[in-house]
């Protein structure tokens, strides 16, 4: 089967159609939420499922917190922050899509001399038998 310059230009175009709007879902993509007001664990959670975004938090920091909820059209980034208003919590983007929450008022007594910074942290392993001796 022959395919002339015609054809592949036609089916690559398709092609970029099918995709654009894939690559237009990122956190930047505005779009409606209807998270309503309540305990924030229960809020995040349908905020997160509606927005796909991965929120990392332990329990205990959102324990005890309540939030207004989330109606309307926002970018993922801001929805977020507007569900937080009035919480005493941030976030902070980690990598695309995956944001950490925190109470800044936590970190208030710490100095800079007390916090190390590091970058990212790769851990690898490998499966070992349980008598610690591979076989060739």
């Amino acid at each position: 089967m022959r395919i002339g310059l015609g054809t592949t230009t036609a089916l690559s175009t398709a092609l970029i159609a099918c995709v654009a709007p894939a690559w237009a879902q990122g956190a930047d993509a505005v779009r409606r939420y209807d998270a309503p007001p309540g305990p924030l664990a229960r809020t995040l959670s349908v905020f997160v499922e509606q927005s796909r975004l991965q929120i990392l938090y332990p329990a205990a920091l959102v324990e005890g917190r309540t939030s207004s909820g989330l109606q309307g059209d926002y970018s993922a980034e801001a929805g977020l922050a507007a569900l937080l208003r009035d919480t005493g919590l941030a976030f902070r983007r980690t990598r695309p899509n995956v944001y950490v929450l925190y109470d800044p008022n936590a970190r208030a007594g710490l100095t800079d001399d007390v916090l190390t910074v590091v970058d990212d942290v790769v851990v690898t392993g490998s499966l070992m038998p349980p008598d610690g001796v591979t076989s060739t």
